[in-house]
């Protein structure tokens, strides 16, 4: 009971060390870190913008106890937005964000830009607003609603037209990685098709099509491709097994034909801290099949030595194979 009652009183004094310690080392308190950008916010802005939340930022990169994270947004407009880091201490006189000493921009400068991408998201709304029925930009992805099941020659010209547009836009935006365009039809509400966005030299282009898992039949076409490939491993690799990674590839020249890339893991290999680690992602399985109607057309075993090829190799790999079964997915 003794010692219990000693190590409670140990853990308090660390808890409480440590939720103090950026005040021991000469940071502000938070309550005066929120009274600081309250009245900083409103000395600048009056009640044009607000804040969400307020966290330290005190770590080993910044070494500064006096740094903040924090979101501001438009109180009439709150998809105006920018996140960032501040010192609370002096920001009543100084608004610079710069972390490093090598940045000079002001939180206006940032709460400007923000304006700034909101417009230009508006604009590329305004001009596919005959032809996309709805567009909504999130932080990795972009929801494209169509209100008609469009053909595969549509739907490509349309998604060139997209893409263009955003490269014209691409400073303004503000999007530097890559993201994702997520198609959604009357018939697959929730999702039908992805297709990543990969950038190279500030320009934005379109990879392959890929089936979304939000599809309205996805979970029975997934069931029928893993009872499928379960009998086929039983009876010709029991040493390989399924490993969580899919991904569906669909041919964009009919929207139809469909070829599903399932890894597989060699049951043989056990990793541990003893031995040199191996790649257990021996298999690849292909499975095509038609998207329309679920039907499985074929299931072949692509490679036993996926774990000594590059991801580049492989790639390659599975692009010829799915192209010759007539699944162009880029």
């Amino acid at each position: 009971m003794r010692i219990a009652i000693i190590l409670g009183i140990f853990l308090l004094v660390i808890v409480v060390l440590l939720s103090n310690f950026t005040r021991l080392v000469g940071g502000i308190s938070k309550h005066k870190a929120t009274s600081n950008l309250e009245a900083y916010l409103y000395k600048k802005y009056k009640d044009e913008v607000k804040y969400k939340w307020l966290e330290r930022f005190f770590n080993s990169g910044n070494m500064d106890p006096n740094m903040f994270s924090v979101l501001i947004y438009n109180t009439k407009n709150p998809e105006i937005e920018f996140y960032c880091h501040l010192n609370l201490k002096n920001i009543l006189e100084d608004d610079t964000l710069s972390m490093t000493g090598l940045e000079k921009k002001t939180v206006n400068d940032h709460y400007l830009e923000a304006i700034k991408r909101y417009d230009t998201k508006q604009a590329i709304i305004r001009i596919f607003k005959t032809e996309i029925s709805s567009i909504v930009f999130n932080h990795s992805s972009i929801n494209l609603t169509f209100d008609a099941n469009l053909q595969s020659d549509q739907l490509q010209m349309l998604l060139d037209k997209f893409v263009n547009r955003l490269n014209y836009f691409y400073e303004d935006l503000g999007l530097y990685s890559d993201i994702t365009l997520i198609i959604k039809t009357p018939d697959n509400p929730e999702g039908f098709i992805e297709i990543p966005l990969e950038v190279y030299n500030s320009k934005w282009t379109l990879t392959a099509y890929l089936l979304s898992n939000n599809a309205t039949n996805f979970k029975v076409i997934e069931k029928r491709i893993t009872s499928d490939m379960i009998n086929y491993l039983e009876q010709s690799h029991p040493d390989f097994e399924i490993y969580d990674s899919r991904k569906i590839f669909i041919d964009k020249t009919s929207l139809s034909r469909a070829a599903s890339i399932q890894y597989l893991s060699d049951k043989n290999i056990k990793n541990d801290r003893t031995k040199k680690w191996q790649n257990p992602l021996k298999g690849v399985y292909v499975t095509y099949f038609d998207l329309d109607t679920s039907h499985i057309y074929k299931g072949e075993l692509l490679s036993k030595t996926n774990d000594k090829t590059t991801y580049d190799e492989a790639l390659n790999q599975i692009k010829k194979a799915i192209q010759a079964e007539g699944v162009l997915a880029w």
